[in-house]
């Protein structure tokens, strides 16, 4: 899958991990791109919005998406970080911070210089993305 083990730490959101390998890798680790193009950024901004787990005959569901936050702030640190890489769709991880309707990490992203104005393979502006968002919230 191309991944790396910070790829593997974002996308479990161990921030503990995260931290020691950013600090023990490269300085290229920290945009390194997966087979579908995302970078560790994109990974924790986008993946694991819910974990499932069972317990004696119930299912657990859990959101985790609180947990993100740590991750992409330990990117974003990172000076070589670029927070407008695009993945193999033209997404960057402004695009799916709104597409999670993630407000906190779009304010992070836009303070750690992500730009505002990139359109993805489709067309779709960040901006669009959240009137679709709005859409359909309003439509439920």
């Amino acid at each position: 899958d191309g991944r790396t083990p910070v790829h593997y730490a974002s996308a479990a959101k161990d921030s503990a991990s995260l931290k020691v390998l950013l600090a023990a890798s490269a300085a290229t680790v920290v945009n390194a791109i997966d087979v579908s193009g995302k970078t560790a950024l994109h990974i924790a901004v986008a993946e694991g919005s819910t974990v499932v787990f069972q317990s004696v005959g119930v299912l657990f569901f859990i959101n985790v998406l609180s947990l993100l936050q740590p991750c992409a702030t330990l990117l974003l640190k990172n000076a070589h970080c670029d927070p407008n890489a695009s993945d193999a769709d033209g997404r960057t991880p402004l695009h799916w911070a709104a597409a999670l309707d993630r407000a906190d990490i779009m304010t992070l992203l836009l303070k750690r210089g992500a730009k505002d104005s990139f359109a993805d393979s489709q067309g779709y502006e960040r901006q669009e993305q959240d009137k679709r968002i709005k859409d359909k919230k309003d439509k439920k």
